[in-house]
């Protein structure tokens, strides 16, 4: 049976900040992470289409709460179930169940999850007995528990990632950041198209070089070698996006590298190597690495305040005054704890995955 011959789905809407200054009132609205932007005297409900569901349109897929005062919604859909369904459904197995399927049809647009109002209101949704409901429900809750905690520990895993590397024996003397690292610009014609077809010639190419974008977690395509592009050769370096989350610095390993128009690279100046007591290819990767983890607040701290979340790389190369660090224990302590934590994040980042296969697994009773 299709969603929409259970419940009646109201879309929500876009409320402003201005709307809400402009009205009084005591009705909550409730944004799509069901967090209160303000209030007001409108209401997106009746008395008697509560209990009710929401989940959000854009972004937090896999999200519902349920609803039992009068509210209004903003960027928020509601779920009314129909009066002949309120005594067949247990509200809490439905909003469990609901966001298990949201997680699975969510459709993807610049890394931001969307779930459009027609694909909700088609797929098919069995409804079993109130006693397969109460199992069911129980399996759900178990799964939503591990994964809050799961969550929780990605959020202070993050946290430890973001706070300012404090160093106690910081170098006196202070050296700008264009003088230690030289970096590669974007490559405008790397667009997915432009990819594709650079990509036909790969199987006679003698050398490679594998294309990062700021969009995605992993390379973007591989393409032949080309002396014309903007191109990082044999080295390890720091890509720093440029739009989207702007500001973000990730490491990457030595290899051959360009970039499309969302982030550019930075890389160690040859000449500067020797004075940061850099002598292979190892240090020079563990260098960069401490690198990332202390400009990563500043970098950050300096986009916040550009327009549109562009990151001004190259003036901000050109502008940034720091310690002059040399390669030595403590950078490779430091650079040890922040692995540690990488590696933890991505623990957790699969275990996140097996509980969202988890939750939309159907289960064998239904």
């Amino acid at each position: 049976m299709k969603i929409k011959s259970i419940f009646h789905i109201i879309q929500g809407h876009q409320i402003t900040d201005e709307d809400i200054y402009k009205s009084i009132g005591n009705i909550p609205i409730f944004t799509s992470n069901n967090v209160i932007k303000g209030y007001w005297d409108k209401a997106i409900v009746t008395q008697q289409d509560l209990p009710c569901i929401t989940y959000p349109t854009k972004a937090f897929s896999g999200e519902t709460y349920i609803q039992y005062e009068m509210f209004d919604a903003n960027n928020t859909a509601v779920l009314i179930p129909y009066p002949v369904w309120r005594e067949r459904i247990i509200l809490e197995w439905a909003s469990l169940k609901l966001a298990n399927i949201f997680l699975e049809i969510a459709t993807s647009k610049g890394g931001v999850s969307y779930l459009n109002k027609e694909i909700v209101e088609d797929y098919e949704l069995d409804i079993p007995l109130k006693d397969i409901q109460e199992k069911e429900l129980e399996y759900y809750k178990r799964i939503k528990s591990i994964k809050d905690i799961a969550v929780g520990i990605k959020t202070e895993l993050n946290k430890l990632k973001k706070l300012d590397l404090l160093i106690e024996d910081a170098p006196r003397e202070q050296i700008k950041l264009s003088e230690m690292l030289d970096y590669t610009s974007r490559n405008d014609s790397l667009s997915e198209e432009g990819i594709y077809q650079r990509s036909q010639g790969l199987q006679g190419a003698r050398e490679t070089v594998r294309v990062i974008s700021g969009s995605t977690d992993d390379f973007y395509g591989e393409i032949p070698f080309d002396n014309k592009l903007h191109i990082v050769k044999m080295k390890p370096c720091l890509q720093v996006i440029t739009r989207g989350n702007a500001g973000q610095i990730k490491f990457v390993n030595r290899g051959n590298y360009a970039t499309n128009t969302n982030s550019m690279l930075l890389t160690l100046k040859e000449e500067i190597k020797e004075e940061l007591n850099i002598y292979n290819d190892s240090q020079e990767a563990e260098f960069l690495k401490f690198l990332g983890i202390y400009l990563q607040p500043i970098f950050l701290e300096h986009c916040s305040s550009a327009d549109l979340s562009v990151f001004p790389l190259t003036e901000e190369v050109n502008s940034i005054i720091m310690p002059k660090f040399t390669f030595n224990q403590d950078v490779m302590n430091i650079v040890k704890k922040y692995d540690l934590i990488f590696t933890y994040n991505e623990k957790i980042k699969e275990l996140l995955e097996n509980i969202s296969g988890l939750q939309t697994m159907q289960l064998i009773n239904e």
